[in-house]
């Protein structure tokens, strides 16, 4: 798990690729998968309910929020992401540069939290999840994920079930290789380790789904077209978010849960 000061590695990183997470990711079915989920479990709350969107990038999620009638307050910190998103929710937005760790708002400010994309990046997760238990009013709603290690994602397990009888399973690659920024500074977690966080944080979850499967590749290559991979992709987010779907949500690149504060 990175140090904190590795969170700095991380600011300049979305500093520097606002652009990236504004367009490029959100044609990408894995977030848009979380998008919709996030924003279908924001629709059960009354209009008027107020919604911290904590980590909100480029705002896509603050947006929708706010499109349903819900109060938002967006909040991230890098400060271009912050400004992307006030200037995607348009005049009177509120966009507040914090950090997840100590954030401005008083106690009880908030009817629900979302945290998406951002608890992989932190020292100390426990402690920013007490601190969003503290944010939210008796019964207020946590909308939260975690990234899931690649050997539990569904495709790519059976992937490399297929590519075994051909002799040409992919092995690891070069330990002396410079690990990647995500290999740096991101941890993913099983989520049984999730589930005990939140459980840990007084928090009850509710509902799961999952976005994103992995692909299907036989000794390391592609055997799909892309339109099927995304149709594919679409199609195990959908059953995942079913009331029987949680095996398979648990199974997911990312596992999304709403809970409740206890």
């Amino acid at each position: 798990m990175q140090r904190a000061d590795e969170l700095t590695e991380v600011r300049e990183y979305f500093r520097g690729n606002t652009a990236e997470w504004d367009v490029g990711r959100y044609t990408d079915e894995t977030y848009l998968g979380r998008s919709r989920l996030a924003l279908s479990w924001l629709r059960q709350l009354p209009a008027g309910a107020s919604v911290l969107d904590l980590g909100c990038g480029a705002g896509h999620q603050s947006d929708g929020a706010a499109r349903l009638g819900l109060r938002v307050v967006s909040s991230d910190f890098a400060l271009e992401m912050a400004r992307t998103t006030r200037d995607r929710r348009g005049p009177g937005a509120a966009a507040v540069v914090a950090d997840a760790r100590a954030t401005p708002f008083r106690s009880e400010r908030f009817d629900a939290v979302m945290l998406l994309g951002v608890l992989g990046y932190l020292p100390d997760p426990r402690a920013c999840l007490e601190n969003l238990n503290d944010l939210l009013r008796p019964g207020g709603r946590l909308i939260i994920d975690v990234a899931i290690p690649e050997r539990h994602v569904l495709l790519h397990q059976l992937s490399r079930a297929a590519s075994i009888p051909l002799g040409r399973a992919r092995r690891g690659g070069n330990g002396d290789a410079k690990p990647g920024f995500y290999a740096r500074t991101f941890t993913k977690y099983l989520p049984e380790q999730f589930e005990a966080m939140l459980s840990a944080a007084g928090f009850r979850t509710v509902a799961c789904g999952g976005a994103g499967f992995g692909d299907i590749r036989l000794a390391g290559r592609a055997v799909l077209p892309w339109r099927v991979e995304k149709a594919i992709t679409r199609g195990l987010n959908a059953l995942s978010r079913r009331p029987a779907g949680a095996a398979l949500a648990r199974r997911a690149l990312i596992y999304v849960v709403q809970a409740v504060k206890q």
